[in-house]
């Protein structure tokens, strides 16, 4: 027995749309979240406009919190669309 299991109808093809909405979320929660984990501020302070010169580094952190969520979601989305 796989990781995954075996699909429940397997003449079931599902709605194309679908899938290219899937494709899409991955890719944009892929954007999103490998720019607050490589970006030196998280991108808190180049594209959202946060003054930084306080609490810099919750900040950041939290900003990186959220790229990982973002980056889970999109192996989430990747991993339904290519089901």
């Amino acid at each position: 027995m796989g990781f995954m299991p075996s699909a429940t109808n397997e003449s079931y093809r599902g709605s194309p749309l679908a899938w290219w909405v899937l494709l899409a979320l991955g890719a944009l929660n892929l954007a999103r979240g490998s720019i607050h984990l490589i970006a030196s501020d998280g991108g808190a302070g180049q594209i959202a406009g946060i003054d930084l010169s306080r609490e810099r580094a919750v900040i950041v952190f939290l900003f990186a919190v959220m790229g990982l969520q973002q980056l889970s979601f999109a192996a989430l989305h990747f991993l339904v669309a290519l089901r």
